[in-house]
């Protein structure tokens, strides 16, 4: 069964849920990230120093918001 471009199936241990792969592709393509391999746990060890991040600018900001929501829709 289809849902809002998601597939939902039924099975002995219950719903199968799978997001819509059109959006996980448009969002590999935003962040060319079409390259990237997977593992199995994410993360990275953080140094003791302080953070050097700066703000995100006007576009960056909107490309971020945008596909957090997305991420969110999945």
């Amino acid at each position: 069964m289809t849902y809002l471009g998601r597939s939902i199936r039924w099975h002995q241990e219950g719903l199968q849920y799978e997001a819509n792969e059109r959006y996980v592709q448009e969002l590999l393509t935003e962040w060319d990230m079409h390259e990237c391999r997977s593992v199995t746990s994410p993360g990275s060890k953080e140094d003791d120093k302080p953070s050097d991040a700066m703000p995100l600018d006007g576009k960056m900001a909107k490309k971020y918001q945008s596909t957090a929501a997305t991420l969110n829709y999945l």
